[in-house]
């Protein structure tokens, strides 16, 4: 039995806000960001036959529906909780950080904490997540706060 430390596979998908880059094992996409291509970046295949492709594909042409393919990012038990919860919030829909965190009986700044540490923001669509006041919050996808906007605007929230 081989207990060391899975294989990953690296994709780049491309996408209106630039490349994205999914890592993946065998139990499933463990961390998905925006960045630049660079000389040095070597994916192991840009479009691997995986089920993310087509999610990637659907979700930029406008057609939302949850993953059903497996997902595995790290986290501690409260983040994959707070994870799990943001997971439920529609396309074209925001909650506040307050609500989500009375649906988990924390506090809103707790929520924020773990949706910095989300590994596969789309996917766990903490994007759909502001401020009580209306505002964005944080994000720490692509271009931070602008891809939060653009995110929201195209899912037409």
């Amino acid at each position: 039995m081989n207990l060391g430390t899975p294989h990953i596979r690296v994709a780049v998908y491309s996408t209106p806000l630039g490349p994205l880059w999914a890592e993946m094992t065998d139990q499933g996409v463990v961390s998905l960001a925006f960045k630049p291509l660079s000389a040095s970046s070597h994916p192991d295949d840009p479009f691997p036959e995986h089920p993310l492709r087509s999610w990637v594909e659907d979700y930029f042409a406008k057609r939302f529906h949850p993953p059903t393919f497996p997902l595995n990012p790290e986290g501690t038990l409260f983040q994959r909780r707070a994870w799990a919860e943001a997971s439920t919030i529609p396309a074209g829909t925001v909650v506040t950080y307050g609500q989500l965190a009375a649906r988990l009986n924390t506090a809103p700044r707790a929520i924020g904490q773990a949706m910095a540490a989300n590994p596969i923001p789309l996917l766990i669509p903490c994007h759909r997540i502001i401020a009580a006041n209306g505002g964005m919050g944080g994000y720490s996808g692509g271009q931070g706060i602008d891809t939060k906007r653009w995110l929201l605007s195209w899912e037409g929230a």
